[in-house]
Formats: structure tokens, sequence, C-alpha cells
């Protein structure tokens, strides 16, 4: 390694600090062979700690940030996933009252309807409240989970409440078919 010279201070002619050829050393060895005079040496060696620190300070905010972006970006993405099925489901159910509503405003029908096809439309409706219960007890259950966990449940109890509305409309309308079947029979 080749030494710089010494630099002099222009009226006292002290030496100010002595220099050595630091290149392609990294940061700890430039430290460790460093040499100065006074409090130059000091700061020299502090100076490279906190600027190796703060280097590594800023690589874990950066990598913190993107975490984070990552994470939020997640989060809104769940949440739009969330407010689609949510949406889906209201219209779907918006669907089901208004066939509901035109089946019961045709209920007394003026042609003769078989009993067979009354007992196979009973047996679907049968299905449908079954799958209906079915529904209702897992959103129940995920509710329940929300609320213990401590995560805001509103979203799904409104669409547990429209769930038991439905419920509540399939076992109407089976037992409509019920009874249509039995005046048939």
């Amino acid at each position: 390694m080749a030494d710089l010279p010494r630099v002099f201070n222009a009226t006292s002619r002290k030496p100010q600090l002595f220099w050595i050829n630091l290149s392609g050393l990294d940061v700890d060895q430039s430290c460790a062979r460093a040499w100065f005079l006074g409090s130059h040496q000091m700061r020299l060696t502090t100076k490279n700690v906190i600027a190796r620190d703060v280097e590594q300070a800023r690589q874990d905010v950066a990598g913190a940030n993107t975490y984070s972006k990552k994470a939020s970006d997640r989060s809104d993405a769940l949440s739009a996933i969330d407010k689609d099925l949510l949406g889906r489901s209201r219209r779907r159910i918006a669907s089901f009252r208004f066939r509901l509503q035109q089946k019961q405003g045709n209920a007394f029908r003026p042609y003769p309807v078989d009993s067979k096809i009354l007992e196979r439309h009973l047996q679907r409706a049968e299905r449908h409240v079954a799958v209906a219960q079915e529904h209702v007890r897992r959103q129940r259950e995920r509710v329940a989970k929300l609320e213990r966990d401590g995560h805001d449940a509103s979203a799904a109890g409104t669409l547990l409440a429209q769930f038991e509305e439905l419920e509540i409309m399939h076992i109407a309308h089976r037992d409509r078919l019920a009874r249509q079947l039995g005046k048939v029979a």
C-alpha cells in the first residue's frame, strides 16, 4: 500500500492527518487500517461504522416498506374479493326473491298440475332447504370465528342475515308445494 503525503496546516506547519491508500478494501478493513493523528482517527472510524449502520438501516427500511406494500396490496385484493362476493350474493338473493314473488302471484294456475311434477319440485325444494340450512350453519361459524378473533364481522353478519332470509323463502316454497301436493293427491 502506498502512503499519501502528510497535509500541513499553513500557519502552524503541524500535520493534520496522514492518509493511506485504501482502494480495494472493504469498510471494516479500511477502518482497521486507517491511520490518523489526534482525534481524526476516532472521527473517521466512527464515521465509517455509522455510514455502514445507516446503509444497513436504509436497506432494512426498504425491505420493510416492500413487505408492507405487498401486505397492503394483498389486503386490498382480499377486500375486493369479499365485496364482489357480497354483491353477487345480494343480486342472487334479489333474483330469488323476485322469482318467488312471481311464483306466489301465480300460485293458482288455471290448468291442472300433475302430481309427479309436483313431487319432483318438492324434492328439489327439499334439496334447496338443506343447502340453505348448510349455508346458514357455515356462515354462523364464520361470523363466530371472526368475532372470536377480534375482526370486523359486519359484512359477514349481513351475509348471514341474507342467507337466513333466503332459507325462510326456501322453506315457505317447500311448504307451499307440499300443500299443493296434498290437495292433488
